[in-house]
């Protein structure tokens, strides 16, 4: 299954005050320069991550609440199995569980 992935978290620590920075509110900046949580499909045939995340970039934005919006938008690729019942085919209607969560590290 082909799809584009959202992932939102706010983070305090990256807050930054845009009075001190010429008014910048938003910035982009590379994923290997933040933390990034290790989403997962749980129920993939695939597990690697180059194989199904192609992550690119992340987008910060400062609010007047002291903290930052973290945007990451990606394409990725999911290759999972569904089980089928095809008693009833062709008028059967299938529907498959997706398992998506994060790998808690520490």
């Amino acid at each position: 299954m082909n799809a584009w992935i959202v992932e939102r978290w706010r983070d305090d620590m990256l807050y930054w005050n845009p009075a001190h920075f010429g008014g910048i509110r938003e910035i982009i900046l590379p994923k290997d320069s933040i933390w990034i949580p290790d989403t997962t499909l749980y129920n993939s045939l695939v597990m690697d991550d180059a194989e199904s995340r192609r992550l690119l970039n992340a987008k910060l934005t400062t609010d007047v609440y002291k903290t930052v919006l973290v945007e990451l938008l990606y394409p990725t690729l999911y290759k999972f199995s569904c089980m089928l019942n095809l008693k009833f085919f062709p008028f059967d209607i299938q529907v498959c569980s997706l398992l998506n969560s994060n790998i808690l590290t520490y």
